[in-house]
């Protein structure tokens, strides 16, 4: 499972390893991050409070999207279906997003 954390003025996904009896999360850093000082592939604890929204990779919505569109597109087009349906959270106010050009 993915986790949106938002913690530190900061926003970024994770990848759960396992859940602790007391029901905080281990999870892997999936982000290059600004404010905080974690780096991908850092493994840390968050606990339920923290966690913005979920996203099951098993979902193939996303990859669907990409292939017909490119990545910036693509994910702009996910995050949008997402807020829609209910299952992602609204931006903060002012917040850039800043993605790959990968055509390189």
């Amino acid at each position: 499972m993915l986790i949106k954390v938002g913690v530190r003025g900061e926003r970024f996904w994770c990848k759960v390893r396992s859940v602790r009896k007391d029901g905080a999360l281990v999870a892997i850093v999936d982000n290059e991050l600004l404010k905080s000082p974690w780096k991908v592939g850092d493994e840390i604890v968050v606990l339920p409070e923290h966690v913005l929204e979920t996203s099951d990779p098993n979902d193939m919505t996303f990859a669907s999207l990409l292939s017909a569109l490119g990545s910036s597109e693509a994910a702009m087009l996910w995050r949008e279906m997402r807020l829609v349906g209910g299952a992602g959270v609204a931006a903060k106010p002012k917040t850039w997003f800043v993605l790959p050009d990968i055509n390189y």
